[in-house]
């Protein structure tokens, strides 16, 4: 990621600005396509809205404010970056990583929901769906909590849990 952002503070400053999660789907979809300020300036403008839209999922206005928001910075790039097209080579490696990784980590999680799937009848993933159950906690977040922990069973009363957790570091 820092790799990322270094070759885009080079090529396309501003960039970063426009997506705080430059790793995230929307920018990789968006730096995929239009790799470069001069692709973002030539392209049609829907055509950008349209692939911010589907790919954040959050509707037609947040993908105007960020086309908005990132013609700005195509244009302001024009005038303060270094264009050296070996850059644009190695982000477009970049790129491919970021989402080949992405490939990996969601097998792997559908890997992780498969075996919960077919253990439901175990007291450890029923504690994982109890988890998931509370809200703010998502389904990782419970396996990765269960992992931890072990079994509650472990813990006589809250404040033991709290202190393994090093919240309450009097217990």
């Amino acid at each position: 990621m820092n790799k990322l952002k270094a070759q885009l503070h080079i090529v396309f400053p501003g960039f970063c600005k426009v997506f705080s999660d430059i790793t995230g789907v929307t920018a990789v979809a968006v730096l995929k396509r239009f790799p470069t300020p001069e692709d973002v300036i030539n392209a049609q403008p829907d055509e950008i809205i349209k692939l911010i839209s589907l790919s954040s999922r959050k509707g037609l206005n947040y993908a105007k404010a960020k086309y908005d928001k990132l013609f700005k910075a195509a244009k302001n790039a024009l005038n303060f970056r270094y264009n050296l097209s070996s850059v644009y080579d190695v982000l477009k490696i970049n790129v491919y990583l970021i989402e080949e990784f992405d490939k990996k980590i969601n097998l792997i999680l559908s890997e992780i929901k498969a075996f919960v799937d077919k253990n439901k009848s175990e007291k450890f993933v029923q504690q994982i769906y109890y988890l998931d159950s509370i809200p703010g906690v998502g389904f990782l977040s419970a396996v990765t909590l269960m992992c931890e922990i072990g079994d509650f069973s472990a813990f006589s009363k809250p404040k033991q849990l709290f202190a393994y957790f090093g919240v309450d570091p009097s217990q």
